[in-house]
């Protein structure tokens, strides 16, 4: 409520252990090193003992925040009576499955067991055990038969007692005596100074971003301290108090009188002692503060703290009756204010709804583009199952294609040779047509003359047979007398050819003519037979 008026982000005095909050002072610096040492080196177990509000759970959770997620912690601030108890106390914050009813020693067992899986992942594991002071000697007992559970060099278990300063005289008993040998460091968190106190105050002013944080007088300092006798958590109830009760009165500034009539008014009277006499002027007290920087406390120049008389309670009834004013025009505020949330979460809620409704269409939307993926995988798959066959099949076409390029390149030699016979065969061919060309111009008859021819003479007749190619031929000297007779020698040779190229088609005539050209051959015997009808047309 008063937030706003003293120009303040939230509210600084809230009972609450908030790590933001935190005061660093050396007392609380060293309990806080003497955990996190503890629990780093797992030395088992600590002890943290302190005055009621003395700030021993924010310490704790100053603890934890330092190691952050790199531990497993459990917290235990409940009271808890039997040994049974605390085991599935523990089991439950460590979030291990148990069923009802189950026994002390299989909670032991598997709790060991959880231990030793988080030793062999390096991750330590943090018990604290707040409000120790009010647990049974048996649940005492029972810690450190679970601080037993160990590795050949550090301990599974790493715990932290919490608690009054009673905790300290309980620890004297005989019964303890083992569980105080094992304890690694025992730390008593004392109240703070006036110094600490009024840096305390400005501090978690400054946290809240008050733009002034000398709300408090120096002399109401005084007086808080006196009263609180440098306890946080009394430091933040008077605080808190007076505050309100400023912003109900309107009073910017808290003074050592108006802190009075509201010290007046809390449940903290039968502790309020006599306020000292106020000296004339008080020297400012610089401090150094976390994030903030030296505050001096301005000089006080309140005469008189006298205690609250009957003649001030008009005066304070007045203030009364100002408070519930505001704090009604405040609930009216505050209603209105939760009216418009309402509207926002409905509206929110609908959104949230639609974002809902998108997100469903997007689960859809990928399940399918999952499956079409899958179909795509599966038409992968055959096609390489298809391409692995084809590329078998190809691999033996290769070598087949090589084998068949092998023969095809001695195919070619031996056509490339067969074709040079060919051709030096229908050379000699041709050569012969050639030679029987010769033969027939030869022996072709003189042209007629115009005398009456005469009865050739009875010579000799012509020896024209055929011979060898590598025989010559015989030349005959033919006069018109023996014309006849050579012409009919003639074609008896002409006959002899024919029967000769006849042969030699068939095969198994001469060598030179089985060796030519078909079409040499058949041109030779055509020419043969047109001297064979020559000779005949003479003759006759």
């Amino acid at each position: 409520m008063y937030a706003e008026y003293y120009g303040l982000r939230e509210l600084p005095f809230n009972n609450t252990p908030d790590p933001r909050f935190f005061y660093s002072t050396p007392d609380h610096e060293e309990a806080l090193a003497s955990l996190i040492y503890a629990v780093k080196e797992r030395k088992g177990f600590v002890l943290l003992t302190g005055e009621v509000g003395a700030g021993k759970t924010l310490v704790s959770r100053m603890m934890l925040r330092h190691f952050g997620t790199s531990v497993s912690f459990a917290n235990i601030n409940h009271a808890v009576s039997t040994t049974g108890d605390l085991m599935e106390s523990l089991c439950s914050e460590f979030e291990l499955a148990y069923e009802p009813g189950t026994s002390n020693a299989q909670l032991v067992r598997t709790l060991h067991d959880y231990l030793l899986s988080k030793f062999a992942q390096n991750i330590p594991v943090v018990l604290v055990l707040d409000e120790a002071q009010n647990l049974p000697i048996e649940a005492f007992e029972q810690l450190r038969m679970i601080g037993n559970l160990e590795a050949d060099d550090a301990k599974l278990l790493q715990i932290a007692i919490v608690g009054q300063p009673e905790l300290q005289r309980l620890f004297q008993s005989p019964q303890l005596r083992q569980l105080k040998q094992r304890i690694f460091r025992s730390y008593h968190l004392p109240a703070l100074d006036r110094k600490s106190t009024e840096g305390y105050i400005r501090y978690r002013l400054s946290v809240a971003a008050a733009k002034d944080v000398a709300i408090f007088s120096g002399a109401a300092i005084d007086r808080i301290y006196a009263v609180s006798g440098g306890l946080p958590r009394i430091i933040n109830t008077i605080c808190d108090n007076a505050m309100l009760s400023g912003y109900s009165a309107d009073h910017r500034k808290i003074q050592a009188d108006f802190l009075e009539s509201v010290l007046g008014q809390m449940m903290l009277a039968g502790e309020v002692r006599a306020p000292r006499p106020a000296p004339m002027s008080v020297a400012p007290v610089s401090f150094q503060t976390p994030g903030v920087t030296g505050f001096a406390a301005p000089a006080s120049t309140d005469s008189s703290c006298a205690p609250v008389s009957h003649r001030v309670l008009p005066s304070s009834m007045k203030v009364e009756g100002q408070t519930v004013a505001k704090v009604t025009s405040a609930a009216t505020k505050s209603e209105a204010v939760i009216h418009a949330a309402a509207a926002e979460a409905r509206a929110l809620r609908s959104a949230l709804e639609t974002v809902s409704g998108q997100a469903k269409a997007l689960i859809g939307r990928g399940e399918n583009i999952v499956q079409n993926l899958q179909h795509r995988e599966q038409r992968l798959e055959a096609l390489c199952k298809v391409v692995s066959k084809a590329a078998g099949g190809l691999s033996d076409l290769l070598n087949r294609i090589e084998k068949a390029s092998v023969q095809g390149r001695r195919d070619l030699v031996a056509a490339q040779q067969a074709h040079g016979h060919l051709a030096t065969q229908t050379q000699r061919a041709l050569q012969l047509a050639d030679d029987l060309e010769r033969r027939k111009l030869r022996f072709a008859a003189p042209p007629p003359s115009d005398r009456p021819s005469a009865a050739p003479p009875k010579t000799a007749p012509v020896a024209v047979a055929a011979v060898p190619k590598t025989r010559p031929v015989e030349t005959v000297s033919v006069g018109p007398a023996g014309l006849g007779q050579m012409l009919s020698k003639t074609r008896d040779s002409l006959f002899d050819l024919r029967q000769l190229v006849r042969s030699a088609k068939n095969g198994n005539g001469m060598a030179i003519a089985a060796d030519a050209q078909p079409q040499a051959t058949t041109r030779l015997a055509h020419q043969v037979e047109s001297l064979l009808d020559m000779v005949d047309s003479r003759t006759g």
